[in-house]
């Protein structure tokens, strides 16, 4: 099952897409400028054929590509209904809020989510190199479970604030993907560094460049 916001993703595409705000069940004010698919798990048809044409692209303008897996797990039952619970969209309110913030981020262009049947969402974004992938998604988390705007000079840290959950994602980029990079190699990859962080403290991240 797909739901998407924005452009097809191609003229022939492996699954149906709507293109349309209007192909969402109920309202939504999400980003036209972020496509939005569910997909059942990383091997997904729609998903590794969107991660092979971003390769392409990237692979053939000499642009970095970033493939990101993020979890957010509530700290107790009131926060997993303000933050997990399903809006009409279909999305959790924290993933809504991500893509929100996202889809307004000037540094962002064009990025695909995905959400999986076990609640992660999957980022793929452009022109984006790991350490500045992982600083932005970083903030954005921060500003979403804190639900209030993060000065990047203010010094804000996990020690600093108390969140409402824990989060932990995986990053894999390719700052100039070769002729042998696979769309698995990169998604491999990310869900590794998701597996490595979930063991790790209550907000964190790993990241990996891959050749």
């Amino acid at each position: 099952r797909t739901r998407a916001v924005g452009p097809e993703v191609d003229s022939a595409p492996a699954a149906p897409w709507p293109a349309t705000a209007a192909a969402l069940p109920g309202p939504t004010t999400l980003n036209p400028k972020v496509l939005i698919a569910e997909i059942h798990t990383h091997n997904d048809p729609v998903f590794v054929n969107v991660v092979r044409r971003q390769i392409a692209v990237c692979r053939s303008e000499a642009r970095a590509l970033s493939l990101a897996c993020i979890v957010v797990r509530p700290e107790d039952e009131a926060d997993r209904l303000a933050l997990c619970g399903s809006r009409d969209n279909g999305l959790a309110l924290w993933q809504q809020k991500m893509v929100q913030w996202l889809a307004e981020h000037p540094q962002v262009v064009e990025p695909y989510a995905f959400l999986t049947t076990e609640g992660e969402l999957v980022l793929c974004l452009l022109d984006l190199e790991r350490s500045e992938t992982t600083s932005l998604l970083r903030h954005g988390l921060l500003e979403v479970l804190l639900g209030r705007p993060v000065d990047d000079d203010s010094g804000t840290s996990l020690a600093k604030v108390s969140l409402p959950a824990r989060y932990h994602a995986g990053i894999a980029t390719s700052s100039s993907p070769g002729a042998s990079l696979s769309p698995q190699q990169l998604i491999e990859a990310a869900v590794r560094c998701l597996t490595a962080a979930r063991s790790l403290g209550k907000g964190s991240m790993k990241s990996i460049e891959v050749y």
